[in-house]
């Protein structure tokens, strides 16, 4: 896991990229098959595949991407906001500063190159898979049911109220990870890492804390802990004031 401090850009890991042209509607690209698209807020453009395409800056709300693939893109600060966004496929792509703001973004597939202040704020992303890469996301009030995060650096997550029910952490780092009023009933966390992190008012019924640890502070405060499991797990520094345990 990668403890370094991520770059604000990786641009120089793109290919050329394709950029669209202004229209009197929006904008429009021509696809490498020759298609030729419009892009703007509220049009229907699923099973699409977009292939190195610069998207910066172009607002998208409110339009359909059912089933869409996105690879080698830069979708820096693209507003995706209030967008179906089923069963979609995000890879080598740089999403700094994308809002995802309300969208529904499930069974889906997202490996970015970076994600540096990524919104995903009241955005579903339940049933997707999260690969490799920095996040430093904003999820508060998202539903991320048996969502799953595989060998991801998740630095100053911020969630409120945001559910995590059935969610997996495998291989994360973790660090500074801010919840508040949020469910992780029924998650697992194995082998990640947990510095600095600060949960409180969280549920954290049926947990699986496996093989965890934590160099410096873990603060879960006033929260419930109900038939949750620590295997091998090594905490430096815990402080769980507030919590209540029972069958742990």
């Amino acid at each position: 896991m990668n403890n370094e401090n991520a770059p604000e850009s990786s641009e120089q890991s793109l290919p050329n990229l394709t950029v669209p042209r202004c229209t009197a509607d929006g904008y429009e690209i021509t696809l490498t098959d020759g298609t030729l698209l419009q892009l703007a807020p509220g049009v229907d453009l699923s099973g699409r595949t977009f292939s190195a395409i610069d998207f910066r800056g172009l607002k998208l709300n409110g339009s359909i991407f059912n089933g869409c693939t996105f690879e080698d893109c830069n979708l820096e600060w693209t507003d995706f906001s209030n967008c179906m966004m089923q069963n979609c496929t995000i890879v080598r792509c740089l999403l700094n500063h994308t809002i995802f703001e309300r969208a529904i973004l499930t069974d889906s597939t997202i490996h970015p190159l970076l994600a540096l202040n990524t919104r995903f704020d009241s955005t579903d992303v339940s049933g997707s898979t999260f690969r490799g890469t920095y996040f430093r996301p904003f999820m508060s009030r998202a539903s991320a049911f048996g969502t799953e995060f595989h060998e991801c650096t998740i630095h100053a997550l911020l969630a409120e109220e945001t559910n995590f029910i059935s969610a997996q952490f495998v291989e994360c780092d973790l660090g500074a990870f801010m919840a508040m009023e949020t469910s992780f009933v029924g998650s697992s966390f194995t082998k990640c890492n947990f510095d600095h992190i600060f949960f409180t008012d969280c549920d954290m019924m049926n947990v699986q804390f496996l093989h965890c640890e934590a160099e410096s502070e873990v603060h879960i405060q006033k929260s419930r802990f109900s038939g949750t499991q620590f295997v091998r797990c090594s905490f430096g520094e815990a402080d769980f004031s507030g919590s209540t345990f029972s069958y742990c």
